[in-house]
């Protein structure tokens, strides 16, 4: 049962395509692989139907037919427009301290709730090598990074059947 990693890459018109890498240079269009099963359409499509989707994607990976050269692709985000994303505020000493009433000392932990908001996924996530477009309101130029969670009890209950 061969490897993959789910990803998107830009199709021939510049559009979103799930696709998945096998070994570390090959990339398969998921879409047509799977001759447009119903859970081929994105990322997020093949993630919500997992327990169907994981079986055959390691099919796709066994074969590989018409595998293209990553070179030859552009990557994307790994999961586009996600539903939500869950940000935390004053994570780190400078910016809690800028955020306490005086500006300047490190809030009390016993006393301050931690600080949390949520982002627009369509104006907040960008793939490799993406042009970072900082709003004009932006004070500085502060980046968020993100990590992409899935279900690993899920995925690991999977490959023991």
């Amino acid at each position: 049962m061969a490897d993959f990693k789910l990803l998107n890459y830009a199709g021939l018109a510049g559009e979103p395509r799930p696709g998945i890498m096998v070994g570390d240079d090959r990339v398969v269009d998921v879409q047509s692989a799977s001759r447009g099963a119903p859970w081929s359409g994105s990322t997020l499509a093949i993630i919500g139907a997992w327990d169907v989707a994981c079986p055959a994607l390691h099919e796709i990976a066994d074969a590989a037919h018409d595998a293209r050269p990553l070179a030859d692709v552009d990557l994307l985000a790994p999961i586009l427009y996600p539903p939500a994303i869950y940000c935390a505020g004053a994570n780190y000493k400078k910016h809690a301290m800028e955020m306490s009433p005086d500006g300047k000392t490190f809030p009390d932990k016993m006393k301050v709730k931690p600080y949390f908001f949520l982002k627009n996924p369509r104006h907040c996530v960008i793939g490799p090598g993406a042009d970072i477009r900082l709003p004009a309101v932006s004070k500085d130029g502060r980046l968020g990074s993100g990590v992409c969670r899935g279900n690993l009890e899920r995925r690991q209950e999977h490959r023991a059947r």
